[in-house]
């Protein structure tokens, strides 16, 4: 997969067919979209391109920026994974979001990105003010030869998935029904960091990352998790929270990988949460911890065994 992130070398020369979003999360929905792109590509023999921006715009234009559900890495992970041939990640500026609809099409989609076919939801909006939208493309694509398959929403529930649904679900910790609707794990990925390593005293080792500060957490708490690390995958219990028994002062994602227990510092993981167990609890004694650990672990395996 090819991975644009600077606009002076957006120039494609390959025919291709356009995905137009901001994808946070890539849910069920937007990939929708790019399955129906992946058969028009096939069909007509052109080039795919997912056509997304960095910071979200909410981060640069609004005054009360949206957490994100996948930090950059992670979208371009989701995006390969996808088959994807051309990841755009257009930089995003308030000169931008001033840029007029029409220009936004000559000058990005047909100049640079050699557009034969775009590929939108049917509410996408687009251009200063919002002036672009499903019919406008459709009448500039008559003018300079590309064709629009607009995409109805996907409804589960009679709900619309979207991103800021789902982000709703994980803010409030309904882990299982977010994870449906991503269709897959809600993931956390960070670099491994030296905790207060209380955890290999109690039997319950722990592997703990620091989680950007953009990215969206469900509350605090214990979670059934499976972990990736060095190629290798394990089943185990995440806290998300302060520790607040002893006192802890920095949130963290703290990690227990059943049947591991090497020294990892500095390791990347990658942490999926499967489901939510319990609120975070400030425990009387460490004895109190200890017990409540063996029955969250109990919990866990019990619900790992009907995976």
């Amino acid at each position: 997969m090819k991975h644009i992130h600077d606009k002076k070398n957006i120039r494609l020369s390959n025919e291709s067919i356009v995905i137009l979003g901001n994808f946070d999360g890539i849910h069920i929905g937007h990939q929708k979209l790019i399955k129906v792109a992946k058969e028009v590509a096939k069909e007509e023999n052109l080039n795919t391109v997912l056509f997304s921006f960095n910071p979200h715009p909410t981060w640069v234009l609004g005054n009360n920026p949206k957490p994100i559900l996948m930090t950059r890495e992670e979208k371009r992970d989701k995006v390969e994974k996808l088959g994807i041939d051309t990841y755009i990640e257009y930089p995003f500026t308030k000169e931008f979001g001033q840029m007029k609809a029409q220009s936004f099409i000559e000058e990005v989609l047909i100049d640079k990105l050699n557009c034969k076919a775009v590929t939108v939801g049917n509410n996408y909006f687009f251009g200063k003010n919002k002036e672009g939208n499903v019919d406008y493309l459709r009448k500039l694509g008559e003018k300079y030869g590309y064709d629009v398959y607009a995409v109805d929403e996907l409804k589960i529930n009679n709900e619309i998935v979207s991103s800021s649904l789902i982000r709703k679900l994980i803010l409030n910790g309904k882990i299982d029904l977010a994870n449906s609707l991503i269709g897959e794990p809600y993931k956390i990925k960070g670099n491994i960091i030296k905790g207060n390593q209380l955890g290999r005293t109690l039997g319950f080792p722990t592997a703990n990352i620091m989680p950007s500060d953009t990215k969206v957490l469900p509350p605090n708490g214990a979670y059934i998790s499976k972990a990736y690390i060095m190629n290798e995958e394990y089943y185990g219990l995440t806290n998300i929270g302060y520790n607040p028994t002893v006192n802890g002062k920095k949130r963290m994602v703290e990690t227990c990988m059943f049947d591991f227990s090497r020294e990892v510092y500095g390791e990347s993981l990658t942490v999926e949460l499967l489901n939510y167990i319990r609120p975070e609890v400030k425990f009387n004694s460490l004895e109190e911890l200890t017990s409540q650990l063996e029955e969250d672990k109990h919990t866990a395996l019990k619900y790992i065994k009907e995976l």
